[in-house]
């Protein structure tokens, strides 16, 4: 074939560029079938004068050249979009949302174990110390340390005044427990038990709400003695939402589906936490502060006060439930799936400390439940099991936590391990972009700060 490529742009008349294009790959048909074909494909210069150049371009040099250029702006843009840039905020997220954990699960780990040691005080009646001695656990230990200190800080007037303010938003929700409790016990709305118990609401609502006079003064002392008892509580809700926040700019760095769940479970996580708070201000404010014998004589009507206030504590505690068990349900999930991959990696050590913090989630969400819900299993109190569980709970997630952070990998070497290229084993990336995507990030990490 001789002759240079044509200029003109009318390809599709008779004799034109078209007609030959098609004359030329009817010609070309099977060339890549032989070894020949083959090479003179691999050797052939796309953007030269040959048969097969032409085919493409209806033996037009305009048209061939705009082809080059359209390829070529193309190819840019897939290597941009290829080499995504790094996440830098990332791994200081990450830093911050360890320690919060950390720090949350040390200060859940020391309530816990104080309510172990209230639950069981006949374990030992010699020290703190030799009661703490059937967990075995130093670090029980220190935080129950941590926690005591925390609680013995003076209470000042703003956080009493708080504590009460959630207390009283507690028993805000007094008719809707009426309500229940009249349905549980098939009341009419005439039945005269229905308007003992509103009676019982109003009176229970008067003296935990009064403002002035000696009832406001015995109120306000109530919630400062109820003040380090709410502390733990109030640390776990504010390290939640904290936790949520973090994951929020997390998800705003890079909007993966792992990310947005675990956004949904840490928001879920913070209300269900700030819920606790409320029904542990509840419980310490008003719970323990207002019996029947501060307010009645006659013995029916003290039990029926009694009644109605553990009916509304446990109202309140299922409230925070129905927020902590799906949280708990994500968290495990994603634990679970971290364990399958690091059995992957070959990382089994690691693997056991995920499973022990799907466990220790397990035992956390159960001892919840089985306060909220009054489940007494063996002849054990609902509040002696919720202890137990809470504290073993408590040490397999601080446990986890800690042996986790000591483990886990640095993100290069998961790259490495987890590399699709890696044709050994089947990957751990999801797709192209995902790989890239972490190596970017990874490849930020290695370098040297300046």
């Amino acid at each position: 074939m001789t002759g240079n490529l044509g200029h003109s742009p009318h390809v599709d008349r008779p004799g034109g560029g078209a007609n030959l294009s098609l004359q030329l790959a009817q010609c070309l048909a099977g060339t890549e079938s032989n070894a020949w074909g083959k090479k003179w494909l691999e050797s052939l210069n796309l953007w030269g004068d040959s048969a097969f150049s032409r085919v493409l371009c209806f033996n037009s040099q305009s048209y061939l050249a705009a082809l080059k250029q359209a390829t070529e702006e193309d190819n840019r843009d897939q290597r941009a979009a290829a080499a995504p840039d790094a996440d830098p905020s990332l791994p200081l997220l990450d830093s911050l949302a360890s320690k919060l954990k950390f720090m949350a699960s040390r200060v859940a780990l020391g309530d816990k174990a104080l309510a172990f040691m209230e639950a069981f005080p006949s374990i030992s009646q010699s020290s703190t110390l030799r009661k703490l001695a059937w967990p075995a656990h130093v670090m029980t230990l220190m935080s129950v340390k941590m926690v005591q200190g925390i609680n013995s800080l003076p209470v000042a007037g703003k956080e009493a005044q708080l504590v009460r303010y959630m207390a009283l938003s507690g028993a805000a929700t007094l008719g809707s427990t009426i309500a229940k409790e009249s349905e549980r016990l098939g009341l009419r709305a005439n039945d005269v038990r229905a308007a003992q118990m509103a009676g019982r609401a109003i009176k229970l609502g008067t003296v935990a709400s009064a403002q002035k006079g000696n009832a406001g003064r015995a109120a306000m002392a109530r919630a400062t003695r109820a003040a380090p008892g709410t502390r733990a509580a109030m640390f776990a809700g504010l390290f939640d939402l904290g936790a949520a926040l973090l994951k929020g700019g997390q998800v705003a760095v890079n909007a993966d589906g792992r990310a947005a769940t675990e956004l949904v479970g840490n928001v879920l996580q913070g209300i269900g936490s700030i819920a606790d708070w409320r029904a542990k201000a509840y419980e310490e404010a008003i719970f323990k502060g207002v019996r029947g014998v501060n307010v009645y004589k006659d013995p029916a009507l003290v039990a029926g006060l009694d009644a109605l206030n553990v009916a509304q504590l446990r109202s309140l505690q299922k409230m925070a439930f129905k927020f902590l068990l799906p949280a708990a349900m994500i968290s495990v999930w994603f634990d679970g799936m971290d364990a399958k991959l690091s059995i992957q990696r070959n990382q089994d050590v690691l693997a056991i400390a995920q499973i022990a913090s799907v466990f220790g989630t397990v035992f956390t969400i159960a001892a919840t439940a089985v306060v909220a819900f009054d489940i007494s299993v063996a002849g054990i109190a609902a509040a002696s099991l919720g202890a137990v569980l809470g504290l073993v709970g408590a040490i397999l997630v601080i446990g986890s936590v800690l042996a986790i952070a000591w483990l886990k990998e640095g993100e290069w070497v998961n790259w490495l391990t987890d590399c699709p290229l890696n044709k050994a084993k089947k990957p751990n990336h999801a797709n192209l972009q995902d790989t890239l995507q972490k190596f970017a990030n990874v490849r930020a990490e290695l370098q040297p700060k300046s």
